[in-house]
């Protein structure tokens, strides 16, 4: 039989041991939980006032393409963010514009004709 001395050294583990497994199952939980959350959807609702404050700071810091991301990120569709959405084309519509115009500098067929599309459409 085994005396106190040498139990006490392999307690000592045992509870070492099961205070590490512990931790490491916390951590993986939490780690699942976040991931869940993550990809449930659920942090995508945003107030509108929020909403708007947003856009209405990357409208005019003239950050369209982050005016954009908060618009289809949110899901922003309405009649209340139709002005940012008119931006927000008009300058995917300029981007375009100089991508064709770069294309027909570049002798590339059919981009002269994209180009003039594009800056029509920019001066509708």
């Amino acid at each position: 039989m085994l005396n106190n001395e040498t139990q006490a050294p392999r307690l000592r583990t045992l509870i070492a041991k099961a205070a590490g497994i512990l931790i490491v199952g916390f951590i993986l939980v939490e780690f699942l939980i976040a991931v869940v959350y993550s990809v449930s959807g659920v942090h995508d609702n945003i107030p509108k006032a929020d909403a708007i404050n947003q856009c209405e700071r990357h409208y005019h810091e003239r950050n369209f393409s982050k005016l954009q991301d908060v618009l289809t990120l949110y899901d922003l569709y309405d009649e209340t963010y139709g002005v940012y959405w008119e931006a927000v084309e008009g300058y995917n519509t300029l981007v375009r514009y100089y991508q064709w115009n770069k294309a027909d500098k570049m002798e590339i067929e059919g981009a002269r004709q994209e180009a003039q599309s594009q800056y029509d459409a920019l001066n509708k």
